[in-house]
């Protein structure tokens, strides 16, 4: 329960540092430095929290700017939000050009996320739920924080050649064992707050099979990356059909692992995110990726981009045309 209450918070914008966890006794207060969320905030909190224990109520009080969890009978945890700590003065005001940088195919690697966690750039971890580091990973990743994805497997045109791993969505499954495998996935993954696919050239040109997974990440208040590994995927605008969160790639950033050419897939995120404001690139941990972004990190600030967690660009809406960036696709699968 307490970290799917802190998972919530993270979605909802909060900052770790703006966030003071203090067990009194049998209850667990969390001192929140933040606005009161709204109604659909609280909805969403209490529907995953049933899904743990059907039992739980969650109790707002805005006026008192006070959220309480009871399970049976007792109070254990409870939310008190304090007013937003003031922005010093000399803290940078960004231009509004933002970009998130999703590293897919972690959990493999211990060193290599200790160093991923300690780069300067707030990249969102995307974590393959069967690899043998993957619960590992997501806690590092939250401590240090950073934003935690699932990296969904999904099944490829070429597979069983190509196998996107144990566990995978597969086409000829069944509705009930798509949400069976997805659950299984996301159990792995602690402090998940969405998901992107692994692969899936086939499933997601699916849209009967996407919107089941979608439905489920949807009903536990997850969002969607669409990583476009095929021009055909409906992830996308099946997303925006069930009005659910969701965002798109824009650019692979390491199709080659080279660091001069990564450099210049990076400076073409940045380009796009000063063209239409917002861009989500994707990469995978390759030692030449790591040592690419670290070179980065000053032209992200010379250009006036914010590199941010992918949450803060995802869109909910209505059903609508894919965008014209994300048409223009490279069709390779995602990296293994």
């Amino acid at each position: 329960m307490r970290v799917e209450i802190e998972s919530a918070l993270i979605r909802n914008g909060i900052q770790l540092r703006h966030l003071e966890i203090k067990p009194q006794g049998d209850l667990i207060l969390f001192r929140v430095h933040s606005k009161f969320p709204g109604s659909e905030w609280v909805e969403t909190l209490s529907r995953r929290l049933k899904a743990i224990a059907p039992g739980i109520r969650v109790q707002s009080d805005p006026a008192q700017k006070m959220i309480g969890v009871a399970w049976e009978g007792n109070r254990p945890f409870l939310l008190r939000f304090y007013p937003p700590p003031p922005i010093p003065v000399a803290e940078p005001v960004h231009s509004g050009k933002k970009v998130a940088i999703i590293m897919d195919d972690l959990g493999r690697d211990r060193q290599f996320a200790r160093k991923l966690a300690k780069l300067p750039l707030a990249v969102t971890f995307s974590i393959l739920p069967y690899e043998p580091y993957a619960a590992w990973t997501a806690r590092l990743a939250h401590g240090s924080g950073r934003e935690v994805l699932v990296h969904i497997p999904m099944q490829p045109q070429s597979y069983p050649e190509v196998n996107p791993g144990e566990g995978a969505l597969l086409v000829d499954l069944t509705a009930g064992e798509l949400v069976s495998r997805l659950n299984d996935q996301l159990e792995r993954v602690p402090h998940a707050v969405g998901g992107n696919n692994h692969m899936g050239s086939l499933f997601a040109e699916h849209a009967e099979k996407m919107e089941v997974v979608l439905e489920e990440l949807r009903n536990r208040g997850l969002f969607f990356v669409d990583s476009l590994t095929t021009p055909k995927s409906t992830g996308y605008l099946t997303a925006k059909r069930l009005k659910m969160a969701v965002a798109v790639r824009d650019v692979f950033l390491d199709n080659v692992q080279n660091v001069g050419r990564i450099g210049r897939q990076i400076d073409h995120l940045i380009a796009l995110a000063e063209k239409k404001g917002l861009a989500v690139g994707i990469c995978h941990p390759y030692p030449e990726t790591l040592e690419a972004l670290r070179r980065s990190v000053n032209r992200f600030k010379a250009r006036g981009v914010e590199v941010v967690a992918v949450s803060r660009l995802v869109e909910k809406g209505a059903d609508t045309a894919l965008p014209a960036a994300a048409r223009k696709v490279n069709p390779a699968e995602s990296r293994k």
